[in-house]
């Protein structure tokens, strides 16, 4: 009995210890925006193309700032992952409790300018929906822009 008893203490423990991390991962998207902002931008399902990675990332009503970048070699301390292809850019967590989180798939024809900020260290990508923009640091930022330009030369021919 006191064998079962220790099984039965473990399971609460990770099951208390669970159910804390989803309440905190869905009170950090309601708290930050994320929520917000992808219920106007959702994801659709099996979006393919160049990845990035990052560390860290800073989520307010109006900004997501994307500010540590992974390198390909250094993916196992990512957070987030930014998938690029010719219809927009998805920004996802890595780890994502289900029906917490949402990814966030935003649009070229949502995008109205990528700019260089701050001392060419940032990307800024500002959104049609003017209450929102994204901050980027390194190749990621880059191209995005570089894909936005060409989006942009392909629907204006």
């Amino acid at each position: 009995i006191s064998r079962m008893n220790s099984y039965f203490g473990l399971f609460v423990m990770l099951s208390a210890f669970t159910a804390i991390l989803c309440f905190l991962s869905y009170l950090f998207s309601i708290i930050s925006g994320w929520s917000t902002i992808a219920k106007r931008y959702p994801s659709p399902k099996g979006v393919n193309g160049e990845t990035f990675y990052f560390v860290a990332g800073l989520v307010t009503s109006s900004e997501i700032i994307l500010k540590s970048w992974s390198s390909i070699f250094n993916r196992k301390q990512a957070s987030l992952r930014i998938t690029v292809n010719e219809d927009g850019f998805l920004i996802s967590p890595i780890i994502k409790p289900p029906f917490i989180i949402y990814s966030i798939f935003i649009p070229w024809n949502q995008v109205i300018n990528v700019n260089v900020v701050l001392y060419s260290k940032f990307y800024k990508i500002s959104l049609k929906d003017e209450s929102i923009n994204i901050l980027m640091k390194g190749e990621a930022g880059k191209y995005i822009g570089q894909m936005f330009t060409d989006n942009a030369k392909t629907n204006a021919s």
